[in-house]
């Protein structure tokens, strides 16, 4: 029984603000939750390896390709790989530059060249609605033996997991 309203008292305006602020914050809170919950379309490229192996007639050096997949609008930071990067356009459109060169839109079928000493000032995915994909060869300094996953097949991958893959490629070539 609330014998404020039975004495004929009504709250202070104030209370009524409070309460009505309560209410809004509460309601903006479930609204970035449930906007948080919606999976967001990630921008980053996707590298998976598929092979390497290390290059006995050149020590030091292996050769390892991998297959990186641009969502649409995608595009990478500039770097440098410090390897002979040889890349095949398997689908959609992309575009690449280093530094010095031209920028060049590529499609399926065409290929570009960075050397070791280029700095890739421009990937990105030539689209904003269709993805890209294109296999890379790179002949690179032999990856250290904590990137190996198995002695026997001598796999590579980065220390966190695929993405850190990519990261390692991209450390080595500072």
């Amino acid at each position: 029984m609330d014998l404020s309203r039975e004495a004929g008292l009504r709250e202070p305006a104030s209370f009524k603000t409070e309460g009505l602020f309560m209410k809004i914050g509460k309601l903006v809170l479930r609204l970035l939750v449930c906007l948080m919950s919606i999976p967001q379309e990630s921008k980053e490229a996707k590298v998976t390896p598929l092979m390497s192996k290390d290059l006995t007639d050149f020590p030091g050096k292996e050769g390892l390709m991998i297959t990186v997949e641009y969502p649409p609008g995608s595009s990478d930071p500039i770097h440098r790989h410090n390897a002979h990067a040889f890349v095949y356009v398997l689908e959609g459109s992309i575009v690449m530059q280093v530094r010095g060169g031209k920028e060049v839109t590529l499609t399926p079928g065409q290929t570009f060249y960075e050397g070791p000493n280029d700095v890739h000032v421009e990937g990105r995915n030539a689209s904003q609605t269709k993805p890209a994909k294109f296999v890379v060869f790179l002949v690179t300094k032999a990856l250290p033996y904590w990137c190996r996953r198995s002695k026997s097949d001598n796999t590579r991958i980065g220390p966190t997991g695929l993405a850190g893959l990519w990261q390692e490629l991209m450390r080595l070539s500072g």
